[in-house]
C-alpha cells in the first residue's frame, strides 16, 4: 500500500525535487503556517524530510511528523537538530494506523500526499479519528487528474517511478473529504501545471 522502497532511496534527493519541481512550495508552507497558528497540538502525516514541520515550529506549539519512511525520518531528524529544534517529535509510522488516540489533535496536516496512496480514504478516516471535533484538516493535494495537461505532466513524472495511484480531479477530492464527515472550508487552486488544490475542512 506504500511504495516505501521508493521513498527511501529518493530521500536523500528530495528536498532539490521539491525545489525544482515545486516553486509554489515556500508560499505554500507560509499559507499553512498562518492556518495553524493559535493550535497547541498539530500532526502532520506525510512530513517526508520535515520540509513543512520544521517550518511551523512556534512558541509553545507541540507537533508530531509521521512517514512510512524511515531513511526520510532520519533526515527530518538531522535537519531538526542542526536547527535546534526540540518540539517536534518526528515518527515513522503508517498513515493508515496513526500512532495517537482519538481526537488528540487541533490541527492535521496531510500536504503532496493523498494522491500517492492506494487508499486515500482510510488515511482520511484516521485522521478524522485524530482531529479533535471542529479541528482542522489541511491537506494541500496536487490533482493529477484535473486535465490534459494534468495527466500528461503525471505519466512523465511516473517515468521516474513518481507512483500517482488516486488521479485526483478537484470535485473528486472535495468528496473523498465530504464523505468522510468533513465540512471544507476552503478549496482553492493555486496554479501549476499539475494543479495543486489547497483545501481545508472541518472535523464534523
Amino acid at each position: 500500500m506504500f511504495n516505501r522502497t521508493f521513498w527511501d532511496r529518493f530521500a536523500g534527493k528530495y528536498d532539490a525535487f521539491m525545489k525544482y519541481f515545486s516553486p509554489e512550495y515556500p508560499e505554500l508552507i507560509q499559507r499553512i503556517s498562518r492556518n495553524v497558528e493559535g493550535a497547541q497540538r498539530i500532526l502532520e502525516v506525510g512530513t517526508g524530510t520535515g520540509l513543512i514541520a520544521l517550518a511551523l515550529d512556534g512558541a509553545g506549539q507541540k507537533i508530531d511528523a509521521l512517514d512510512i519512511s524511515p531513511v526520510m525520518i532520519t533526515r527530518a531528524r538531522e535537519k531538526g537538530c542542526a536547527l535546534g529544534l526540540d518540539s517536534i517529535r518526528f515518527v515513522i509510522g503508517s498513515a493508515y494506523r496513526l500512532p495517537w488516540p482519538d481526537e488528540s489533535y487541533d490541527v492535521v496536516v496531510c500536504a503532496n500526499t493523498l494522491h500517492v496512496l492506494e487508499e486515500p480514504g482510510r488515511v482520511v478516516s484516521e485522521m478524522r479519528r485524530v482531529l479533535k471535533c471542529g479541528g482542522e484538516l489541511i491537506v494541500p493535494t496536487y490533482c493529477h487528474g484535473e486535465g490534459q495537461r494534468a495527466r500528461m505532466a503525471s505519466r512523465f513524472l511516473q517515468l521516474f517511478g513518481f507512483k500517482v495511484y488516486t488521479p485526483f480531479t478537484a470535485t473528486e477530492l472535495q468528496a473523498l473529504l465530504e464523505g468522510y464527515g468533513f465540512s471544507m472550508v476552503t478549496a482553492e487552486n493555486t496554479g501549476g501545471v499539475i494543479p495543486l488544490y489547497y483545501v481545508v475542512a472541518l472535523r464534523v
